[in-house]
């Protein structure tokens, strides 16, 4: 008698196992959209601006600069993200890799010299909740990236630059805005815009 409830039960274990399989999140595990819920496309650019009159600008004119950078050599474009995004959910980009940069030699007179290496994290964390507000978007931006300046040199290693925005700003669709930037060397400026998904 003991066999007959012994394969019973592991029939049923095991079907409950392959509706696991066919079904790994149960329902309701994603948060469903409000009504009302807009979809959004972020684009963030950081760029660089190799001209010693920049810190003099406006913002207006740094804003045009970038959308008259076609054969402006002085405009650099360091790097462009674009991410999708649900009102009211954040919404991450984290793009990056390990480097190994040289950061020294040991000389020894037994031997030729042999460099020192080390490894960084560099890359770009983006992070940001958007919400309507009013027809324009309210955003809720965290922008972090880090990147070597320079190649190096076998005897020392190259500057690390680092940037960063956390802002709260609001935006109007489709218009680009200035985040912020810097005029120190090297220099970092970072504009977004904001278009709706239809």
């Amino acid at each position: 008698m003991r066999k007959p409830v012994v394969l019973l039960a592991l029939i049923v274990c095991l079907g409950n196992f392959a509706l696991a399989v066919e079904d790994p999140k149960p329902a309701g595990f994603f948060p469903r959209p409000k009504a009302g819920s807009e979809s959004y496309l972020i684009q963030l650019t950081e760029f660089r601006v190799n001209d010693s009159a920049h810190a003099r600008w406006s913002t207006d004119e740094i804003l045009k600069r970038f959308e008259r950078r076609e054969g402006d050599e002085t405009l650099e474009i360091v790097e462009t993200i674009r991410v999708s995004a649900l009102s009211g959910h954040e919404s991450m980009v984290k793009v990056g890799r390990q480097a190994r940069v040289a950061v020294g030699a040991i000389t020894t007179p037994a031997r030729a010299p042999t460099r020192q290496m080390e490894s960084h994290s560099v890359g770009t964390i983006v992070s940001l909740i958007a919400e309507p507000a009013d027809g324009m978007v309210l955003l809720k931006l965290n922008y972090s990236s880090s990147r070597f300046d320079e190649k190096g040199t076998d005897e020392s290693p190259p500057d690390m630059v680092t940037v960063q925005y956390d802002a709260t700003l609001l935006i109007d669709v489709g218009r680009t805005t200035l985040v912020g930037g810097s005029s120190a060397a090297p220099t970092s400026y970072l504009i977004l815009s904001v278009d709706r998904v239809r």
